[in-house]
């Protein structure tokens, strides 16, 4: 064999460079990632948490905010409205405890050391109107009856 000159051996047919990929890049992959757990996230707070204002409140912000509570931020402003509970009376769950009554929840309100549970009855979801929530019973930890629907 005889040697032959660099600029006389046989090339290899030229193969353009291929475009890269664009999920080649991490950054645009780390971009794409982000960008769909943010959609996911959102989605599901808006699909599960958020609650939204009854149309008929878009223009009155007063009602708006009434709607917006729950059913026990309802009823212990309302057993505070009625002087049941003293006016220091708060809250201590937001969230309402079920009973035999299907549409009866309980509520728990506390003054210091004093305790209450409100049994009121649920009518409709709106707690903007006054007509959903009826208050049946409300009770002090020592067991006295301090309400009762008539």
């Amino acid at each position: 064999m005889t040697d032959v000159p660099p600029d006389q051996q046989p090339q290899a047919p030229y193969a353009a460079p291929q475009p890269a990929s664009l999920f080649s890049n991490p950054y645009v992959l780390g971009g794409v990632a982000l960008a769909v757990v943010l959609v996911l996230g959102l989605g599901g707070y808006f699909l599960f948490f958020h609650k939204s204002v009854p149309a008929k409140y878009a223009n009155d912000p007063v009602k708006a905010k009434l709607a917006m509570r729950t059913v026990c931020e309802a009823t212990v402003d309302r057993v505070l409205d009625y002087g049941v509970i003293p006016y220091t009376g708060k809250i201590e769950s937001k969230d309402s405890e079920k009973t035999d009554n299907e549409k009866r929840v309980i509520c728990r309100a506390g003054d210091g050391a004093t305790k209450f549970t409100i049994l009121v009855d649920v009518e409709c979801d709106d707690m903007a109107d006054d007509k959903c929530l009826t208050l049946f019973n409300v009770k002090n930890n020592a067991g006295e009856t301090l309400y009762q629907k008539s």
